[in-house]
């Protein structure tokens, strides 16, 4: 059987062979991507160095990468949304819309990825399917709202009033109106200020923003959808249409329901993930990746750094040579095995 300082020998050689191999973190040498010679592409399309441009989501260039073995265990399911959402993807939503849309040149992929830099948690929650299902699930709504990116602002949103009243913490502001722009349509006062004090603008008194600064456009739909669908996602993409426009549920606008839902499962298709998941909840997969996750740190942490640094043993029994009963319990676990176990567990309890 292999001794304790045996074991450890052999960890510490197959991570110093990790090393020498190239399987720690490394420097991947990528494609250009239109970055000059020693910078990154980062996944917000940006050229630079550091964590920021190297790190996760990295496209090109001297990207600092995990291993791989070391993603399939701390992180077995997690995607970045940035690669998932490719440019072929979002110019096949855009490019559905009328050549004369103002949308068109508004929404792009640069602005998504950028604002997408402030919500992590977008896409990146569940398994690898359930970052898919989010990101499809977006995208069907903002077509829906937007007409394939075509509109920036509501039609005929001026002409609607979009002012709760009896909202003081976020009362309206003279000669401003609250309808609907960005690619959710952000409505209302009450959501204006909030999301506007999360964001960085004054939503109140500039609404405006949201139709003329892109990324801040996108930042407030992932705001929307980070604190009123992000957590509705297991329940079905139906949950998601209630989130956003309960008034088209119960039969009452079947007809933008069934849109939805065709461009739910259209992108779905694109993203190669069913549009239902599999009856697993998400807790439950957490819980799988946490108990993996604890159990390897703390097999690591016990090797090297335990208390046991001079102990011996012995057919599944630690005689520690720091107990002043040492020489007893190794005395008597050889007369007697399973006696000298009950009574090493008593002492250590004591």
């Amino acid at each position: 059987m292999l001794s304790l300082n045996n074991i450890k020998t052999t960890l510490l050689t197959i991570i110093l062979a990790g090393i020498l191999s190239g399987i720690i973190p490394k420097i991947v040498v990528g494609q250009n991507c239109g970055c000059s010679e020693g910078l990154c592409c980062s996944k917000f399309g940006y050229c630079g160095t550091g964590d920021d441009y190297c790190g996760s989501g990295c496209q090109s260039g001297p990207c600092a990468t995990l291993p791989f073995f070391f993603s399939l265990i701390c992180f077995p399911d997690a995607l970045d949304p940035g690669i998932v959402v490719t440019q072929a993807f979002f110019d096949g939503i855009v490019n559905q819309a009328p050549a004369g849309c103002v949308g068109k040149s508004f929404f792009t992929r640069s602005a998504f990825l950028n604002a997408l830099g402030s919500y992590p948690s977008f896409g990146t929650t569940g398994t690898a399917d359930d970052s898919k299902r989010e990101i499809a699930a977006f995208f069907a709504h903002a077509t829906h709202e937007t007409g394939f990116f075509c509109n920036i602002e509501e039609i005929d949103g001026a002409s609607k009033t979009y002012c709760d009243q009896s909202n003081t913490q976020y009362p309206c502001k003279p000669n401003k109106n609250y309808y609907g722009r960005g690619p959710l349509q952000l409505s209302w006062n009450y959501n204006y200020g909030p999301a506007g004090e999360s964001i960085g603008f004054d939503g109140l008194n500039n609404p405006e923003t949201v139709a003329t600064d892109s990324v801040v456009s996108f930042k407030t739909a992932l705001w929307f959808w980070m604190n009123n669908i992000h957590n509705v996602l297991n329940s079905g993409f139906g949950a998601t249409i209630q989130a956003i426009n309960s008034g088209e549920c119960n039969g009452n606008r079947p007809d933008a329901v069934n849109a939805r839902v065709k461009y739910y499962t259209d992108y779905c298709n694109q993203l190669g993930v069913a549009p239902v998941a599999a009856k697993q909840s998400l807790f439950f997969q957490q819980l799988i990746n946490k108990f993996y996750f604890h159990i390897i740190v703390q097999s690591t942490f016990f090797f090297f750094f335990g208390k046991k640094k001079n102990c011996c043993y012995q057919e599944g029994i630690y005689f520690d040579s720091n107990d002043k009963n040492y020489n007893q319990y190794k005395r008597e676990y050889k007369e007697d095995p399973d006696r000298s176990n009950k009574k090493n567990k008593k002492q250590k309890k004591n």
